[in-house]
């Protein structure tokens, strides 16, 4: 059980869903705001990542290709996808791995 919260904020994947991740003293918690009768209550969105099992990698920009129908139809090929970085398990049969995308690069330091 995890009570310290370290920092949270707002991040989106490759799919350019916006998610808002918790990371804990003991675990990363990464989920979806959803807003019911005005209120905002966070979801969570997959298998939370126990620290001491989890690996947080830099990606290069333009190494994520940007997904979805929509977005994809619209963006320019040549638009490099800049400030992203992967978030999984060290064992990766435990659970999936997640790209992350920060506002900017002093937020993915973070």
């Amino acid at each position: 059980r995890s009570q310290l919260l370290h920092c949270h904020g707002e991040l989106k994947n490759n799919k350019g869903q916006h998610l808002h991740v918790f990371l804990f003293e003991a675990i990363l918690v990464i989920t979806r705001p959803l807003t019911q009768n005005d209120q905002l209550f966070y979801q969570v969105y997959r298998q939370p990542i126990p620290v001491r099992d989890l690996i947080l990698e830099d990606l290069p920009d333009g190494e994520v290709r940007l997904g979805g129908s929509i977005r994809g139809a619209f963006t320019n090929n040549n638009e490099r996808a800049k400030n992203f970085f992967r978030v999984s398990f060290r064992d990766r049969t435990r659970g999936q791995s997640h790209s992350l995308q920060a506002n900017d690069s002093f937020n993915t330091q973070q």
